[in-house]
């Protein structure tokens, strides 16, 4: 499903029960974690022009093809969600979930949810639970294939979700982010607050990238439905900094041209909005967006993933 306001981002830098757990999603992360991605679905829930975009794409991760219609049942189960890439150069993502419900209460929602009860494998001296789904499609436009899912509870209220099995996440010696990773995912009232962190090799493996080595970001709420985007990369030096603001510069660019094909008038308030600037060996980027352009992206994101829906299948089927 084509995803317009996740496309933009991208462009710029790659109701349940009130029970109250314990336990930090942050503490059960991988310590060495390339990616992390928090979101706050209390926050979510009050951000009505954005929330079906982020549910597609945490529903998506943990499985299940349609986030749209199911979206009021997750809002139901989650109360914060983290979406984790341990190694970038591995196709490995994995979704901690903080529930709003008993263990037993979330499995009863996901059999719903997926129209599949999970069963218990038994992998090493671990059990995990696994629900394969018929006729899912990995991206716009793939064949239906089935695809399966494994997840377990790590405490009563912290589940983890992984494609195929949770092997890969049973592997890791530590666990745990440390106080920085954990303070840039922490800002107060964020809708979503993450950072990514790229090896020196990785950049040498991937020369078309931006070379920075760390950057942190945040979508905040304001007033009157207005959302701010802030995020701050670390580069190597002053002369790579330079040419990370020329090339997001030019992603801004790319993201008007992309826009103005679909609403002159997105397209007017994107390059308005969208703020770059250097400080030494950092980039700032700082973008503040109207509810009228969250709203408008939204009623124009439902359109293209309408077309994308209802086009042929590769095979010229429908």
């Amino acid at each position: 499903m084509v995803n317009i306001r996740l496309i933009l981002l991208g462009v710029l830098f790659f109701g349940g029960s009130a029970l109250t757990f314990a336990g930090d999603l942050l503490d059960y992360v991988p310590r060495r974690s390339a990616q992390v991605m928090k979101i706050d679905f209390s926050v979510l829930n009050e951000m009505k022009s954005f929330r079906n975009d982020v549910l597609r794409e945490v529903v998506r991760q943990s499985g299940v093809e349609d986030g749209k219609r199911d979206g009021e049942t997750v809002l139901s189960m989650v109360k914060e969600c983290l979406i984790v890439t341990p190694v970038l150069t591995e196709d490995y993502t994995l979704v901690f979930i903080k529930t709003k419900m008993t263990e037993d209460g979330f499995c009863k929602k996901l059999a719903e949810l997926t129209g599949v009860r999970h069963i218990p494998v038994k992998t090493g001296n671990r059990t995990e639970n696994r629900i394969t789904l018929a006729k899912t499609r990995s991206f716009p436009g793939s064949s239906l294939k089935a695809r399966t899912f494994a997840f377990a509870f790590l405490e009563k209220d912290i589940v983890v979700f992984a494609k195929n099995t949770l092997s890969g996440y049973w592997n890791y010696r530590t666990y745990g982010l440390l106080k920085p990773e954990r303070a840039s995912l922490k800002v107060p009232q964020a809708l979503i607050a993450g950072f990514l962190e790229m090896s020196s090799g990785f950049l040498t493996e991937n020369p078309m990238l931006p070379p920075f080595h760390r950057v942190v970001y945040s979508l905040v709420p304001g007033s009157a439905g207005s959302l701010r985007i802030s995020a701050a990369a670390e580069c190597p030096g002053e002369e790579a900094a330079r040419q990370v603001q020329i090339q997001i510069q030019q992603y801004v660019m790319v993201g008007g041209i992309f826009l103005n094909q679909t609403s002159p008038e997105l397209m007017q308030e994107w390059m308005n909005s969208v703020k770059v600037r250097g400080e030494g060996s950092r980039v700032l980027l700082t973008a503040d967006f109207s509810k009228r352009f969250l709203d408008l992206l939204a009623e124009t994101s439902e359109k293209v993933a309408g077309n994308v829906n209802s086009s042929p299948e590769p095979n010229g089927r429908k």
